[in-house]
């Protein structure tokens, strides 16, 4: 199996099991750990297109807008998914 096959097996509950073998937790690990750089990526991505909106609203639109909520419910839970 390549290593871009291995990404794709579901998650295991680590604590679910008696033994892991060091090659299962090392994959875990490392499944998790790009999960959580995924996340701040697209963190990093909202928070800067809610700083552009914030910034260059000429049209006085984004203020309250549904893109401005769902901007900040989207910060708050990408922030609460990466422990912040």
């Amino acid at each position: 199996m390549s290593q871009t096959e291995s990404y794709k097996q579901p998650l295991i509950d680590l604590e679910k099991l008696d033994t892991v073998t060091r090659k299962e937790y090392d994959y875990q690990i490392k499944a998790r750990a790009l999960t959580l750089r995924v996340l701040a990526r697209a963190l990093t991505c909202v928070e800067a297109n809610h700083t552009h909106h914030t910034n260059h609203d000429d049209h006085d639109g984004y203020k309250e807008s549904a893109l401005e909520q769902d901007n900040l419910l989207t910060i708050r839970f990408l922030k609460a998914s990466l422990g912040l």
